[in-house]
């Protein structure tokens, strides 16, 4: 009877053992899509010869100066100018992409004005990781020293081979998803954040009566503060977050005005390990 009893609990062992099996090969494959984001995060910018660098400033202050060797591109280019959702032709703006020498083999650095912009490199940094590029990062332009950079475009930009963008986002909820995490009505916890200022966050009188949303879950903390004054991640925050219970493997959707700083903060979030953040691209425009 030992004996049987025994074999037993083996077996019940071994099953409970390849039932938890699945979840965890699912969490280290989402982990592993940001693995070169959140490592080069915590390393300092380096510009190397498999590097793009990308500047999303307004085409006069690029004209000004630059980074050598880097292109000017804008966000909008590649979103969907009446919802702000990314383009829906995603293997055009892979092969535009690849014109440019960007593809998921080579780093892509994105600059921006930081702190004192809008979230501009994220919202683009965002768009790459979703179509499949790993190694994004972001920082202001002021991150590289000013006399180092030059006025000259790049002559001649080397193609790269055209590569298959990834087939669906997976960093964007429709409104849906975000008016039942904000009632709290989800199977899971899912966070909210509202990424807008202050004064903004706390007139809530301007949600539309329809989508009857009486208790706001939403945690207000503003953009700026997932950056550093050099425009990068802030990995400090990321105690922070800790202190309010927001874990890497909690579920968060970012809320802003309109889907451009909310989704400069998902990008940090998913530089700083938390691989389940996603953004609601129409913003607030969308609640209205």
């Amino acid at each position: 009877m030992k004996l049987k009893y025994s074999q037993l609990l083996i077996l019940i062992l071994v099953l409970s053992g390849c039932q938890t099996k699945p979840t965890l090969v699912y969490e280290s494959r989402q982990f592993a899509e940001i693995r070169l984001m959140v490592e080069g995060t915590k390393k300092p910018l380096v510009i190397g010869e498999n590097t793009k660098v990308i500047d999303v400033r307004s085409p006069f202050h690029y004209s000004l100066y630059h980074v050598p060797h880097s292109i000017n591109l804008s966000w909008q280019e590649f979103a969907n100018t009446k919802n702000h959702r990314f383009r829906s032709d995603r293997e055009d703006v892979a092969r535009r992409l690849a014109r440019l020498g960007i593809a998921p083999n080579k780093r892509v650095v994105i600059l921006d004005q930081g702190q004192q912009g809008h979230g501009e490199a994220g919202r683009l940094a965002l768009t790459l990781y979703d179509l499949g590029i790993r190694d994004v990062q972001i920082a202001a332009l002021s991150y590289f020293p000013k006399k180092n950079m030059v006025q000259k475009k790049p002559e001649k930009i080397k193609n790269s081979e055209y590569w298959k963008a990834s087939e669906d986002s997976k960093v964007m909820v429709d409104r849906d998803q975000l008016i039942r995490a904000l009632k709290g009505n989800t199977q899971k916890k899912a966070f909210v954040i509202d990424v807008r200022s202050a004064s903004d966050y706390l007139n809530k009188s301007n949600i539309n009566p329809k989508f009857g949303i009486l208790t706001f879950n939403a945690i207000n903390i503003p953009w700026k503060e997932f950056l550093t004054y050099q425009g990068r991640p802030e990995l400090k925050f990321k105690k922070h977050l800790q202190g309010l219970q927001i874990h890497p493997e909690d579920e968060i959707i970012v809320l802003g005005e309109k889907g451009l700083s909310s989704a400069a903060v998902t990008f940090c979030l998913l530089s700083l390990g938390y691989h389940r953040a996603r953004f609601y691209p129409e913003g607030w425009s969308g609640l209205r």
